[in-house]
Parts: C-alpha cells; structure tokens; sequence
C-alpha cells in the first residue's frame, strides 16, 4: 500500500535518472529561507478580523510553495526505473513534514485569536477596575475636603492676645486688679469669653495648649464674675458665700462652675501643683492674678515665675530653716504638693530643715482691688 502511495506521488514528480546529482534550484533556496524565517518567528501581534484572514490565506500559499519543492525533487524520483528506500524515506519525511506545518500554522492561528479574546477581556477588566478607582479616589478627596473643613471650622483655636491686653491694662505686676476701670471693657472681655466657648478644648490640642486654656478660662470668668457684681467687697459676697460652685461658665456646649473647672478638669487631667500659682480666685491671700495671659509658649516658664514669687513672697509666707508658716492653699491643696517641705524647697530661697515645723496663715478673702 505504502508503495502504491509512493509510486502515485512519484509519478506525479518529475525527475531525471541520468543527472545522478540534483541541485536545489535558486527558487528551492528562497522558498527554504522564507519558510524558515515564517515558522520561527515568534507569535505574531493580535491582528483584527481581516488581517487575521490575510493570514491564514499566507499560510495555504506557504504549504503550497512547499508542496511544488517536494515535485521538483519528485521529478527524479518518477524517472527511476526503481524507487530505492531512501527516496521512499525522504518521500514520507516531507509529507510528514508539510502536514505538521499545516497544524503547526492552525495552532499559531487558533493561539493568537485566543490572545486577542483573552486580551480584550483583561482589558475591559482593566477599565472596570480603573474606574472604579477613580471614584473610590474621588470619593476620599471628598470626604478629606468635607473632613477638613469641619476640622477647620471645629478645631480653631482661641485667640488669648485679647485677655492678654486687658489684664496687662488692668492688673499690676503685684497683682492687683483695677475693676472699676476694666468695668469700662467689659464688652472686651465678653467677646474673648464668647472665643473660649465656640473653640474649646479639643482632643488634639497639646497639653500645654489644654491647660493654658483651662487656666485662662478659670481666671477670665473669675473676673467676669466680679465685674457683673461691681462693686463688691469680696467674692463671698456674691451668690450667697458660694460662687465657685455656681454653674454658670458656658463652653463648647457644656456648663461649668469653677470648682469644676478646678477640680474636675485642671487638678486631676494635668496634676500640676503649680497651677494654684496660676488661677486666682480674686481674694487678697489668693496667689497674685498673672498680668498677662498663658499661653501653650509661656505656660512652664510663667508658671515658674508664679510659684517662686509666691512661695518667697513674705506678703504670704514666711520661710526660715527650722519653721514655716505658709499659705493655707498648702492645708487645702496638699495632695498636690506630697512632701510640702520638699516641694518649697526647689523654690524658697532658704534651704528648710525637713523636719521643719509647718504652720498655716489666716486667709484674707477681701477683694484683691486696687
């Protein structure tokens, strides 16, 4: 059967027994090296619908150059007088060979549509996917402006150079307020106690910027509240010997008195005993009201200067080695202070024995007017 096959194809070829020798035409030669360069290459690009066409019409007019190669070497084959084994090998080789280039060239065919459908479905994927990107982006930028904004609007801090004037204007170096004349800037005062209440405390505010704010709010209310009832002998007087547990002190949407401002924020969030140095309950043995304001820059620094110039004032306490007689403030307060005689010595100028007699003064609640 195989030799009828051969013998079929063979006589299809033509081929001259005499030339013992055959030499591949110039043509065989062009038709090897297009051949080659074609099959080797590597996966062509994705192609559309009509280039795709134009290829597969290539690849017939390839397998049909390499069918006339095979007559051409065919022709000496049908001359023979007898076919030998190795035409008969070399025969078969090649049909062998030009049916696997004919799949060869389907697979190629068959792998770049797949490529091209695969691809247009990464790709439209791909755009899903950045679009909904895009707006998740779109959405953040919104919401960090909107965030911003409140953050803005909610977060603004008070300005204290407007206490700042009023009680370097108004109270001496030693203290000493001049309510009758600050009476006359009341509105003044109003305006930074409105400031205070519509920018409060909030979380992220430093602890300095915390604390200045409470001390501040403490000792502008305070005067507010001496003002309103200008002229008074003494705090005391107003609401009935009982004006620090009167709520009344608006801020940030609460209501506060100032033992609350004292003892429930100021004493136990910060636990700064110097800070009785700093808040002023208007009374004469009340530590000197600051003439100016404090702020998150000055705040250690002042409260330095406070606490020293009290703990050496003679006005409020006498210091010696073996006793001292000191503000009541330190009776009231003197869980703050743990060891009394260890605290007045980092400032008093006289080093006090440690066990030191301590006695305490009589508190002078007169107005601490001019």
């Amino acid at each position: 059967m195989i030799s009828t096959f051969l013998l079929i194809l063979a006589m299809t070829f033509s081929c001259a027994e005499k030339n013992k020798a055959v030499e591949v035409s110039a043509d065989e030669s062009a038709v090897n090296l297009e051949l080659g360069e074609s099959f080797e290459a590597e996966t062509p690009p994705i192609l559309s619908k009509d280039e795709n066409l134009e290829e597969k019409e290539d690849s017939k007019k390839q397998v049909n150059r390499v069918s006339k190669r095979f007559l051409k070497k065919g022709e000496v084959i049908e001359n023979k007088e007898e076919v030998s084994e190795a035409d008969k090998e070399w025969l078969m080789q090649k049909q062998l060979e030009s049916i696997a280039e004919e799949v060869k060239m389907a697979k190629r065919l068959e792998k770049r549509d797949l490529v091209k459908n695969v691809s247009g479905e990464e790709n439209n994927q791909e755009l899903a996917v950045e679009e909904q990107m895009v707006k998740k982006i779109e959405a953040v930028d919104n919401l960090n402006r909107l965030e911003k904004r409140e953050l803005v609007k909610t977060v603004a801090k008070p300005d204290h150079s407007a206490f700042n004037s009023l009680l370097s204007a108004h109270v001496t170096t030693k203290g000493i307020v001049d309510y009758a004349a600050l009476k006359k800037y009341i509105s003044k005062l109003d305006d930074y106690l409105s400031d205070l209440d519509k920018n409060s405390v909030q979380s992220d505010w430093s602890r300095n910027e915390k604390l200045a704010y409470w001390i501040n709010a403490y000792n502008a209310f305070t005067i507010k509240l001496i003002l309103d009832n200008y002229p008074v002998n003494s705090i005391q007087d107003i609401s009935g010997g009982k004006p620090w547990d009167k709520t009344w002190i608006k801020l940030g949407g609460k209501t506060y008195s100032l033992n609350q401002i004292e003892n429930d924020i100021i004493r136990p969030e910060f636990k700064e005993p110097r800070i009785h140095f700093a808040v002023n309950c208007a009374a004469q043995s009340c530590p000197p009201l600051a003439n100016k304001a404090f702020t998150a820059d000055n705040l250690n620094d002042l409260l330095e200067k406070q606490t020293k110039s009290f703990i050496n004032n003679s006005k409020y306490n006498t210091i010696a080695s073996k006793s001292v007689t000191i503000s009541k403030i330190f009776d009231w307060y003197g869980v703050d202070f743990g060891d009394k005689i260890a605290f007045l010595n980092k400032y008093a100028e006289v080093e006090i024995n440690s066990n030191a007699k301590i006695d305490y003064t009589e508190y002078n609640w007169s107005l601490n007017n001019k």
